[in-house]
């Protein structure tokens, strides 16, 4: 019985162990797409630089916003909860609660929730997000 019991208790533990992995490859993904995100929200139009008498680099041009309309106004997120809800031989769904301070039309910062559900797997050997859904709670 006691030797049953230890079994469990390894098994368990296993298991937990690669819950958590699987928790924090889907945060790194999920860091990574956000900062996809953002470094592909404008595109360089035009760009020009000098150097000053005093040795200062000024540098000026044109940039175009092509971010998508959903990011336009979002200055940061951060994950309030994040939780596997399932688990198949290739993929995972998690489900996340993400807090984001935004801008609204009158240049005031509010702070938004969004509960997302994503799938989660490996393509081409990395963790990537395969879709997802999100919809603001509050």
């Amino acid at each position: 019985m006691l030797s049953f019991q230890k079994t469990i208790e390894q098994q368990k533990a296993a298991f937990e162990q690669n819950e958590q992995m699987i928790l924090e490859q889907a945060q790194l993904a999920a860091a990574r797409e956000n900062a996809i995100n953002h470094t592909q929200a404008v595109e360089v139009l035009q760009c020009d630089g000098s150097v000053t008498a005093q040795g200062d680099f000024r540098v000026w041009g044109t940039v175009c916003n092509v971010a998508r309309a959903g990011y336009l106004n979002t200055l940061s997120v951060r994950i309030e909860d994040l939780r596997v809800v399932a688990v198949n031989q290739d993929s995972a769904e998690i489900s996340i609660i993400i807090e984001a301070l935004e801008r609204t039309n009158l240049g005031e910062e509010r702070t938004s929730y969004y509960q997302a559900t994503y799938q989660v797997g490996l393509e081409n050997g990395k963790l990537k997000l395969l879709k997802g859904t999100a919809s603001k709670i509050r």
